[in-house]
């Protein structure tokens, strides 16, 4: 079983006892999921202060201890992130549920070629770099529509930062 816990872009990959669509999670799989969510807001969350505060509020929340202690994987999940994101306003936290095991290990498909790396992050789009700007007060703008990958755009991005510095 595997629950995934995604906040403010950062990927939180808990690894859980392997179950089939058909059978229920194990309590022991929700708790271990909500030691992780909790250890994650309190030592990667973006704003340090209110991922401590929302861990304290999930460590004492009758209503979700319970359901970590139910067998029902999505309701856990659904509960967890509407929990989450009530705490943190942050609409990006979400946690999922999924019925297969996901193996960390494999390796990952590189069908995505060159003429789509170009596509999407190429020249053409400036590698992501949309304007660059410096506004009133000396406030630093800049506009990204993608993240190119660092072997692509890095001396765009250098250069927008550098303008920007």
């Amino acid at each position: 079983m595997k629950f995934i816990a995604l906040a403010a872009c950062l990927l939180l990959l808990v690894p859980t006892s392997a179950a089939t669509a058909q059978s229920p999670t194990s309590k022991a799989d929700h708790q271990a999921v909500l030691a992780a969510v909790i250890a994650h807001l309190e030592g990667d969350y973006v704003d340090m202060e209110v991922g401590a505060r929302a861990a304290s509020v999930l460590r004492s929340d009758e209503d979700l201890q319970s359901l970590a202690r139910s067998a029902d994987g999505e309701a856990f999940a659904t509960a967890l992130t509407e929990r989450l994101q009530a705490l943190t306003g942050d609409g990006h936290l979400n946690v999922e549920f999924v019925a297969e095991p996901i193996d960390l290990d494999a390796p990952v498909d590189d069908a995505f070629g060159d003429a789509e790396m170009d596509r999407y992050y190429g020249a053409h789009v400036n590698f992501g770099v949309r304007r660059a700007e410096q506004l009133d007060g000396n406030i630093g703008y800049l506009d990204l529509r993608v993240f190119a990958p660092i072997d692509m755009g890095a001396d765009t991005v250098v250069g927008a930062m550098t303008m920007l510095a």
